[in-house]
């Protein structure tokens, strides 16, 4: 049994076995698409992953790469080949994983200085209410506790100079937010930058319910979140859910109060002039003292010329 082992292992990591399973699942991918971020995408790839392994056809191409030099029977060398599938696709997952975290945290770092400053105010406020809502219902549940401690930041931080607008507006009822909070806060800004056109909405751009799900749904959302909620024994997507609905309520108001602000602003420099009757009145009585004061300076032009002509008595 050891020596059949080896051997199925050794072949395991040979260049033909290598590049068959390469050509496998490169096709696989194909089939449902690189991103496996939402439950549905990865639904959809174990579906066709299961098809895959139940092909007879795939499944005689690895295995006659593995059994051309052994006296291996087929079944033991179909269920090595099951075992290394999943333990392949688990490796596959995981790297496309840390390749979506790493994404979410090149795109955070590169948001401007006074995004991550709002960003870091949403997320105090976002303890602040969190906390505020377990007081009120007397919650007493240890690992929602240890959630909140975790959410929160007494001290100096990493991101804490990002504070300034946090300090600004902070009137002592704001709590501090830790590190990783605020960075499920900005890998939540990213599914929607992601999702919502500024530069296009709609009445449908903004529903909270879509952006939510998409939220919920993020790798990188779901990363943070594991880590605030490590360790607590009930399940963590109703906190998570709250979160996101905190978010998306304060960045939907000032969203829609930047854009009212925009098109008031676009209106007011582009109205029209008055044609109230009280105006054209002004107007015409404008109008008519600047002529009486035309008349008079001609008038009076004409006779000092006169006078100074006239011969003198």
């Amino acid at each position: 049994m050891n020596t059949d082992f080896r051997y199925l292992t050794e072949r395991a990591t040979s260049r033909e076995v290598e590049q068959i399973l390469r050509a496998v699942m490169h096709k696989l991918f194909l089939q449902v698409g690189v991103s496996v971020s939402s439950a549905l995408e990865r639904e959809t790839l174990f579906q066709h992953f299961h098809r895959m392994r139940c092909d007879k056809s795939t499944m005689t191409e690895i295995q006659e790469a593995f059994a051309s030099e052994s006296t291996l029977t087929n079944r033991t060398v179909n269920n090595f080949l099951q075992i290394l599938l999943m333990e392949l696709i688990g490796q596959i997952l995981s790297e496309c994983y840390q390749q979506e975290v790493k994404q979410a945290t090149d795109v955070k770092e590169s948001m401007s200085q006074n995004d991550r400053q709002i960003l870091y105010y949403i997320a105090g406020y976002i303890v602040r209410s969190l906390r505020k809502n377990t007081n009120r219902i007397h919650q007493t549940d240890e690992g929602v506790l240890a959630a909140l401690d975790k959410m929160q930041s007494d001290g100096t931080t990493e991101l804490s100079t990002y504070a300034s607008w946090f300090n600004q507006v902070n009137r002592g009822g704001l709590k501090r937010p830790s590190d990783t909070l605020v960075d499920l806060v900005c890998a939540m800004e990213i599914v929607v930058r992601g999702k919502v056109s500024f530069d296009n909405l709609s009445s449908t751009s903004l529903l909270v319910a879509p952006l939510k799900e998409a939220i919920l749904e993020s790798t990188a959302v779901k990363h943070y979140a594991d880590q605030i909620f490590r360790g607590c024994k009930f399940d963590n997507s109703f906190q998570v859910e709250r979160i996101a609905y905190l978010f998306l309520k304060i960045r939907g108001f000032a969203v829609v109060r930047a854009k009212r602000t925009q098109l008031h602003a676009s209106k007011t420099n582009n109205s029209k002039p008055s044609f109230s009757l009280r105006q054209v009145q002004d107007d015409q009585r404008v109008s008519t003292l600047c002529d009486t004061f035309q008349i008079l300076q001609e008038l009076s032009s004409s006779a000092v010329k006169l006078a100074m002509h006239s011969p003198s008595i």
